[in-house]
């Protein structure tokens, strides 16, 4: 596992898992105006690791224009989009903090591993990275129960005025019951408490074949689509 700049672009590599979501290159072009070098060079580093397959995201602020053009002609398809949605932490929700939430500590991190594990179909082997999750600086974990019993996870992620919204998951028994919407008020008003202005967060578009409960209730929480961004999906011959 390891991070790696390709000038001003981030190329996330988990050799040990054949995982899209960690398999990736975040920000070609952006900063800079991407080359064709810049993103053969991107591509070979996969290629080097010997990662099954991978995304190369693209931001709608990608330069040049011709970028989805340069990585469609070697051979990589659009896969799917992500959504990033934003929200001003103003109005927080009327509603009352939800008993079955709360703030975790390392006691719980066993439970959180378990829970994404399953929500996202991760192999064991990543139990022990998600488990460090918990406790890190500026990282805040909250967990739902019904009882005693861990039933979802959400998290917030604090740097200044902004906070990131993630690993939000729930077991599929409990879904339907408002546990996420409540994930969701517990956190926006943990960042204002924090004194953040601005909330962000991302999920997968929906489509007809397979809908989006998190974008539902993201939107009924007051978030608005700020963009969608498209996943190219590259192959290790």
């Amino acid at each position: 596992m390891r991070a790696e700049r390709v000038g001003s672009v981030d190329v996330l590599i988990v050799t040990a898992a054949d995982i899209l979501m960690f398999n990736r290159a975040a920000g070609l072009g952006v900063e800079t105006p991407a080359t064709e070098a810049q993103l053969d060079e991107v591509i070979a580093r996969f290629h080097a690791a010997r990662v099954p397959r991978f995304f190369i995201d693209v931001s709608p602020a990608a330069r040049p224009l011709l970028l989805t053009d340069w990585i469609a002609g070697r051979g990589y398809p659009l896969r799917n989009n992500w959504v990033k949605l934003t929200r001003e932490v103003e109005p927080v929700p009327w509603a009352l903090p939800d008993p079955r939430i709360k703030e975790i500590g390392v006691e719980h991190a066993d439970e959180f591993a378990r829970i994404i594990q399953g929500a996202f179909g991760l192999p064991e082997r990543i139990g022990p990275w998600m488990r460090l999750l918990v406790g890190r600086p500026r990282r805040r974990l909250f967990m739902a129960f019904d009882r005693d019993k861990p039933i979802g996870t959400a998290g917030l992620y604090i740097e200044g005025e902004w906070a990131s919204f993630g690993y939000a998951a729930v077991i599929p028994e409990a879904r339907g019951r408002g546990v996420q919407a409540a994930l969701i008020a517990t956190r926006i008003r943990a960042a204002r408490e924090a004194g953040c202005r601005w909330l962000s967060m991302e999920t997968a578009e929906e489509t007809l074949e397979k809908p989006s409960y998190s974008l539902r209730n993201a939107r009924k929480m007051g978030f608005e689509v700020a963009y969608m961004r498209p996943n190219y999906i590259g192959m290790t011959p």
